[in-house]
């Protein structure tokens, strides 16, 4: 499963960087860069860790952040298809 994590650690992989190296560029100990590369995907990381270390990789946050997938839900099935479809129109989605 990808994970900002496994995004982080297959860019400084990509490199040739090590964790070491990686931590120094960015400010941080070894020991961050290691629990954020192998953390479970529900966490998420502090936005100004995150900035620090895109910037050492320099790469954009968003390049390196995943967001949980949106549950395939079937619509309700009271949902007015019609009335869905002319909204989105109205509002240039379709």
């Amino acid at each position: 499963m990808r994970t900002t994590g496994t995004n982080i650690k297959e860019s400084r992989q990509s490199k040739g960087w090590s964790q070491r190296y990686l931590a120094q560029l960015a400010h941080l100990v070894p020991e961050d860069i290691e629990r954020i590369e192998t953390m479970p995907p529900h966490r998420k990381v502090d936005g100004t860790t995150l900035s620090s270390i895109a910037a050492a990789l320099g790469v954009t946050v968003a390049s390196l952040v995943v967001e949980p997938p949106l549950r395939n839900k079937p619509p309700p099935e009271d949902l007015d298809m019609d009335a869905l479809d002319m909204m989105m129109k109205a509002f240039g989605m379709k």
